[in-house]
């Protein structure tokens, strides 16, 4: 009942707003950053962490309770991190503040990451998650794309682009808008059963690259019932806190994979993928390193158009490989890799292959 009530609020917003629901964006320069990313201390060995940042609860159409939700990601699921994201518009500010609450209890920096969020559910512009925000909106308050992209911009929030080509919509194709720029970090390539084998969401990466976008992937559940499956989101900090997540996932330190366990490393030097680097042109070179428990298959060299630039296959049978790519950078462009593993333990069954895609590093010459 509560989610057929939220859904005829939207329907009436739909009818009754005065705005047009159209984005007003703006074309893409690629202006450099502020400042080039600093590169994490080298000296401090970063971690690899695995969990979802998109899932539901009984407080709009999944089910359980948020304390029931958590202590099923840990202790059952396994994940290091958690995100609950209950539609914005099904819940209750005090089911709100109960998630808030539940996250600052089943939290423990050290074991297991809690964090709260909500999904902003347009249904016609698209369906977007926001997490570090101490309120929320939903889509009958700022069903406007600007005023929406205005509220997280105002709120800090770190805003994820979800499951694109849902809606017919696609968020006007990834219109972009400047202010929004800091705030949006991810686009899922991977939602529920769909991960980056099964090819459907993936292509909208690159348009919110191409669109300028400076995005990651991401792989998560969108589970409306405790139940996971072989994909995760993995962000790569330095110690399981809280802080350490969020601040990797402003850098967008993180990356998709249809694996539970593949650590996958990709750097330009110092800077890890995520990275925006501000230098003179020239030939830069792109370092991966692959770590599994399965046979990897190929290594891709991708740019922000979606080409594959260069590509390295391991011998048969390896369950680790490195390759290091160069490419002569004269304008500007973002690299990733793109690596592809036999699913020898049947993870993703029906999928012959599993595939993990890097969050980019963003090239500036100057």
């Amino acid at each position: 009942m509560k989610k057929l009530l939220a859904l005829a609020a939207v329907a009436s917003t739909v009818a009754m707003n005065s705005c047009d629901g159209v984005l007003e964006s703006e074309p893409f320069s690629p202006t450099p950053p502020p400042a080039a990313t600093i590169p994490p201390d080298p000296a401090v060995p970063m971690q690899f962490y695995f969990g979802n940042l998109h899932s539901h609860t009984g407080y709009s159409d999944g089910e359980g309770t948020p304390d029931e939700a958590f202590d099923w990601a840990r202790y059952t699921a396994g994940y290091d991190f958690y995100a609950i994201t209950d539609h914005a518009e099904q819940i209750s500010s005090s089911e709100w503040s109960s998630t808030g609450n539940s996250a600052d209890v089943k939290n423990a920096d050290g074991q297991f990451v809690a964090l709260r969020g909500f999904e902003w559910s347009n249904p016609e512009f698209g369906h977007i998650n926001v997490l570090n925000t101490s309120s929320y909106t939903g889509a009958a308050d700022t069903y406007d794309p600007d005023d929406f992209y205005a509220w997280i911009d105002n709120n800090n929030g770190l805003a994820q682009f979800n499951h694109p080509g849902r809606e017919a919509d696609v968020f006007q194709d990834f219109a972009y808008l400047a202010k929004a720029y800091d705030n949006f970090f991810a686009v899922e390539t991977g939602n529920k059963g769909s991960g980056n084998n099964n090819g459907e969401y993936v292509p909208y990466f690159t348009t919110a690259l191409g669109s300028g976008w400076r995005v990651a992937p991401t792989n998560n559940q969108d589970n409306h019932s405790l139940s996971t499956n072989s994909h995760r989101s993995v962000i790569i900090a330095a110690e399981l806190t809280r802080a350490a997540l969020l601040e990797a996932i402003r850098e967008r330190r993180l990356y998709s994979s249809d694996d539970p366990n593949m650590k996958l490393t990709f750097k330009s030097d110092d800077y890890w993928m995520g990275s925006n680097i501000v230098s003179t042109p020239g030939v830069y070179s792109f370092d991966v390193t692959v770590v599994d428990d399965e046979p990897i298959a190929k290594i891709e060299f991708l740019n922000k158009a979606g080409a594959v630039l260069d590509s390295y296959v391991p011998a048969a049978g390896q369950t680790s490989a490195s390759a290091t790519f160069q490419v002569n950078v004269t304008a500007y462009d973002c690299f990733y890799a793109k690596v592809y593993e036999d699913d020898s333990n049947n993870d993703d069954p029906g999928y012959a292959q599993q595939i993990t895609i890097s969050a980019p590093i963003w090239v500036y010459p100057q």
